[in-house]
């Protein structure tokens, strides 16, 4: 194989490597970003819920599991409110009683929708991260992922007037159009650097041979 052919072959070779290590390295990044962003959005519609919150009546709710009270159903609908403003695929207050474990107190979804979980129900899937927020340790982001779905979830501690651990607010976001978003704009920016690149190639090539040549 004539030198010439040599270099060009290794200098593909070199800039097809590259481009799957900024590839790679791309989209982890993406990953990263769109959990950030997902979080941000779910840390504004937990401040929103947590804001103005009567503890008094909260606790009182928890103590007596009474969904019937005109207070009851003014937090069930600003939380509805919220979980569809910000988009969220879920939003949920729990309270946690040693003996039993995690219980609902309230889940932003309409009372006649099959899948609402009413005051009282046991959650018996609690995440780590819910549990150390109750116990007030620092909690990052939990990302949960599989083949068809990514999910963001963020938790929010509330406290009693002792200021003791009164009960856990829970957001989640589905992360996977805003994935999808970042992986696509990393494709565009990598097709536009190959682009780039070919172009480069087919003007300074044709010369560099002619030059080999002389």
């Amino acid at each position: 194989m004539p030198p010439l052919r040599k270099k060009v072959y290794a200098v593909i070779i070199v800039a097809v490597f590259c481009l799957i290590v900024v590839a790679g390295i791309g989209n982890y990044r993406a990953e990263q970003l769109a959990v950030k962003i997902a979080a941000d959005q779910i840390d504004q519609a937990l401040t929103l819920a947590a804001r103005d919150l009567d503890i008094k009546h909260l606790e009182s709710i928890i103590q007596t599991l009474d969904d019937q009270s005109p207070y009851y159903h003014q937090v069930h609908r600003k939380l509805i409110k919220i979980k569809q403003d910000h988009n969220l695929a879920g939003l949920a207050m729990l309270h946690k009683i040693p003996e039993t474990g995690w219980i609902y107190i309230f889940e932003a979804r309409e009372k006649n929708n099959p899948a609402y979980n009413s005051i009282g129900n046991i959650e018996r899937r609690a995440s780590v991260f819910m549990e150390r927020s109750w116990k007030e340790q620092a909690v990052k982001s939990e990302y949960r992922a599989s083949s068809s779905q990514a999910f963001v979830s963020r938790y929010l501690l509330l406290k009693d007037s002792q200021g003791n651990a009164l009960a856990v607010l829970k957001g989640d976001l589905a992360a996977a159009e805003i994935t999808d978003f970042l992986y696509t704009t990393r494709y565009v920016q990598i097709g536009a650097i190959v682009v780039s690149l070919l172009l480069i190639g087919f003007i300074v090539l044709p010369a560099y041979i002619k030059k080999a040549k002389a």
